[in-house]
């Protein structure tokens, strides 16, 4: 939203022969800012669909020239983008709700742990403080 926000701040309505440097420097910063959000992303979303998508859309809203087009193309694109960018939002919230919601096999998998009789073999197969001294 940032970067969309960014780009209706300083289209001018009229295609440009090129963007001003400290325009360009702020956008360049901005896209960096996201990437290293998408990067974070990855480490954390399951969904590698997902985070690729996020980052394709990303690209394609930094590396259009939309300096070179009239307001309407611009506003065209970026209406399209905002339709994806909403869709990626409704996954991103299920990619999180399924992350968070409990499932059988995870009261399983805690059950199995508390269990006294796991406990005592774990306990069993780890040597003592004194055994280790000794070796």
């Amino acid at each position: 939203m940032q970067m969309r926000n960014f780009i209706y701040a300083h289209h001018t309505g009229q295609p440009m022969q090129a963007v001003p440097r400290d325009v360009a420097q702020q956008f360049d910063q901005m896209y960096g800012q996201s990437q290293q959000l998408i990067g974070e992303a990855i480490l954390v979303c399951e969904d590698d669909v997902l985070t690729g998508d996020i980052n394709a859309l990303n690209e394609r809203m930094y590396r259009t020239e939309w300096y070179s087009l009239e307001h309407i193309q611009a506003n065209e694109a970026i209406e399209q983008i905002k339709r994806e960018a909403v869709a990626l939002i409704a996954r991103m919230r299920e990619d999180i709700k399924g992350s968070t919601r409990l499932e059988w096999r995870d009261f399983a998998h805690i059950a199995s742990g508390l269990s006294p009789l796991r406990r005592k073999a774990q306990q069993g197969a780890q040597p003592n403080a004194q055994d280790r001294r000794a070796g």
